[in-house]
């Protein structure tokens, strides 16, 4: 089983409401007040929020709020909220957590009868593998036709049964050379959750099923060079 480290990875959180919101935590209202005072800790300020309307539908407006040094990125809008980190760092997965929490709480504060109908969790990352080249790995683990010997890919995708995970509704993958990093593969995992009576996906939650995917790619992890992003 090859073995794998994290070179980079990005994370995004999209939370679909059942219904449109009533209206958007905007500057002069209290959900306003309550983003401003839990989002302080992580870089929020003025010059780092905007309020997009590109066209002259409700859909199109959206609140977008830059954290964490311009790396994430919280998007407010009538049908959904959106989570958006890249570079991510092992120890900000928590900061993350607080945010997408945070952004759950306000939208209940605007209109408590609005409630999160499905999520969509996503995960794209750049893995290093020191035993095996990415075209090594991409020709063992996606069998051709004999008679497309001709063929060389460079990149397949799946839909993924999780079994173990009660509420998926859907999860696929994507396998690809990297076109950042020489010799690195690169994923993106994108998982659907429903039936979220219990809130929204735990950290271990969504952890165990990215792994478990990675898993079925015959995938394992190892330990990272010091400096690098290790799971």
């Amino acid at each position: 089983m090859p073995k794998f480290y994290i070179e980079e990875a990005s994370i995004n959180f999209r939370a679909f409401f059942n219904r449109m919101l009533s209206s958007l935590p905007v500057p002069g209202t209290s959900a306003f007040a309550t983003l401003c005072k839990r989002l302080h800790p992580y870089g929020m300020s003025p010059s780092g929020i905007e309020l997009e309307a590109p066209t002259a539908k409700l859909s199109d407006v959206t609140m977008i709020i830059s954290l964490l040094q311009e790396r994430l990125m919280l998007r407010m809008t009538y049908g959904w909220f959106e989570v958006f980190v890249r570079d991510v760092g092992e120890d900000e997965l928590s900061s993350i957590l607080t945010v997408i929490q945070v952004s759950r709480d306000v939208s209940l504060e605007v209109d408590n009868e609005v409630t999160i109908e499905k999520c969509t969790v996503g995960v794209t990352s750049h893995l290093i593998l020191p035993s095996y080249n990415s075209q090594d790995y991409i020709n063992e683990y996606l069998h051709l036709n004999p008679d497309s010997q001709g063929l060389v890919p460079e990149a397949f995708s799946y839909n993924v049964s999780l079994k173990s995970s009660a509420n998926i509704q859907d999860a696929r993958v994507v396998v690809a050379k990297s076109a950042k990093y020489e010799g690195a593969l690169f994923i993106d995992v994108t998982l659907e959750y429903k039936d979220l009576s219990n809130g929204i996906p735990t950290e271990h939650q969504a952890g165990e099923d990215y792994r478990s995917t990675l898993a079925l790619l015959s995938l394992e992890p190892t330990d990272a060079p010091e400096g690098d992003f290790a799971q």
